[in-house]
């Protein structure tokens, strides 16, 4: 449990520091916060950050389910190489996910995700 309240502080005071930094700059993104506190040459930084943040997510993401529909698929006669299930699951579902311009569509599904984990959580530590 304390590693997950460390790492919950550290979340609770980066999203303070953010929010602080807009109050103080008058800047909403992360560049033009970027360029007003450190500099404009180099206000690109925090966006290559979150481009090679997001795909390393999208890469983890994509590689944890390759491995688990190539055990899986057998299952339903599909013999596919784990290649295979990684490319197919990064054309398929991911790739349109990236690029929906308007993520509201995706706010009743991430409720429902919301309450499912907090379902495990609940089931986990009834358990």
């Amino acid at each position: 449990y304390i590693i997950l309240l460390v790492f919950y502080s550290l979340c609770v005071y980066t999203m303070f520091v953010i929010a602080r930094t807009a109050e103080i700059t008058g800047a909403k993104d992360f560049a033009g916060q970027w360029g007003k506190t450190i500099g404009q040459r180099t206000s690109w930084v925090p966006v290559a950050v979150v481009v090679l943040v997001c795909f390393g997510c999208n890469l983890a993401y994509s590689c944890f389910f390759a491995d688990i529909f190539s055990g899986v698929m057998p299952a339903f006669g599909l013999r596919l190489s784990r290649a295979n299930c990684l490319l197919a699951f990064t054309l398929f579902p991911l790739l349109p996910l990236c690029l929906l311009k308007n993520l509201s569509a995706l706010s009743h599904s991430s409720t429902f995700a919301l309450f499912a984990v907090l379902y495990t959580t609940a089931v986990i530590v009834v358990r």
